[in-house]
């Protein structure tokens, strides 16, 4: 028989919720969550909106020693305001949520469970946040496009040395001793990734999945297309790769990487050939090339209720890689890092296969803009 593992009873646990919109929806849902038995629990919510009221869930425990409201004198942002959070909590585990997922009721037993069985060893546990299923053309290319991946990671990956701050429970002693960076932006972005790192690399051990703990996260305010989103993340992520270099690899040139290349040949080529509009025509040969790309991608995944939202998950990714090169190589300059790449799994399993695709896609990009370009001349000089 193997050697029995060390039990870890849960005897405290701070809630840490910095919130901008303080939806009394969702933090009803949070403060509803029962409390497993034994455990002192606290509630920190970082109210990160001066001039915002309080919402009446929040007014009606206002004299509630287990809730705890800290208003920002100005909008820090998220990861400054987990700071405030985390610099206020005392308890033994912390439990950073977002302000917009409803939690199971059970949440906190379910982790409670998982420290007993599993906590001596770990410094932390993650989650499951699910959305819901898709209703319009947007959402099923956000699903689609696998960029959630992370928040759902916990079904497929046993452990993982970060994870998303939507959904995750960290051992008090050592978040302490961390906080979120300054160098990345305030609307957010790889600061979870970076901090996690840092602790679990300090610690010597990862994070535990538990797919059980589950919370429920909606499509963003509206349900409208919010391309930015996704640029944002990308913008922020690409702090890491200074920060975290280990992780780093380099692959094909994405499509706005192309562009980049491209465009002033192009230009130049029109010039000469005294009709501007041909400029536009890689642009038209990219974006193309991509939407092919995403549609093969789907083919080969077999999602082919979802082959008609390619153009969806082409704009998602192309969005996301201007993030990344707007702060890279535009802001910062640093055209050393052009075709850089982070390797989000932080273990190099995936780095081949992205690579492969990354290199498809780039084929496909400047196969489908050299036509195209051949085309356009032809028919200018027929004309």
């Amino acid at each position: 028989m193997g050697a029995l593992r060390e039990r870890c009873i849960v005897t405290s646990v701070d809630v840490v919720i910095p919130s901008v919109r303080l939806q009394d929806g969702p933090l009803a849902a949070i403060l509803n969550m029962r409390r497993p038995a034994g455990v002192a629990l606290r509630f920190i919510v970082v109210a990160d909106n001066p001039a915002i009221d309080l919402p009446p869930v929040l007014k009606a425990r206002c004299n509630d020693p287990a809730l705890t409201v800290i208003r920002n004198v100005s909008t820090l942002g998220a990861p400054e305001s987990r700071n405030m959070g985390v610099g206020a909590s005392t308890a033994e585990w912390i439990l950073f949520l977002d302000d917009d997922v409803l939690p199971e009721p059970g949440l906190l037993e379910v982790y409670a469970k998982a420290i007993s069985d599993d906590g001596a060893r770990r410094p932390g546990f993650f989650g499951t946040t699910r959305y819901p299923v898709a209703k319009t053309a947007f959402e099923h290319g956000v699903l689609a496009s696998e960029i959630l991946t992370f928040f759902g990671i916990a079904a497929w990956y046993a452990e993982m040395p970060w994870a998303t701050t939507s959904n995750v429970i960290v051992r008090g002693r050592d978040m302490r001793s961390h906080r979120f960076s300054h160098v990345f932006p305030k609307a957010g972005g790889g600061e979870d990734i970076d901090v996690f790192l840092r602790l679990t690399g300090q610690a010597g051990a990862k994070f535990a999945a538990v797919p059980a703990a589950v919370v429920h996260h909606d499509f963003w305010p509206g349900n409208r297309r919010n391309y930015r989103r996704f640029y944002r993340w990308a913008f922020g992520d690409s702090k890491l790769h200074a920060l975290h270099p280990a992780h780093v690899y380099r692959s094909a040139p994405n499509a706005v990487e192309l562009a980049a290349l491209l465009l002033p040949v192009a230009a130049a080529a029109a010039a000469a050939l005294a009709e501007p509009l041909l400029t536009l025509v890689p642009m038209v040969g990219i974006m193309a090339g991509e939407w092919l790309g995403e549609t093969t991608r789907l083919l080969v995944k077999g999602v082919r209720r979802d082959l008609h939202r390619g153009h969806e998950t082409a704009l998602i990714r192309m969005a996301n890689d201007l993030g990344r090169f707007v702060s890279l190589v535009v802001r910062e300059k640093q055209w050393r890092r052009f075709g850089e790449r982070f390797d989000h799994f932080c273990d190099g399993r995936h780095v081949a296969h992205q690579q492969a695709w990354a290199l498809f896609k780039f084929v496909l990009a400047v196969t489908t803009s050299a036509l195209l370009w051949v085309w356009c001349v032809s028919w200018q000089a027929q004309a």
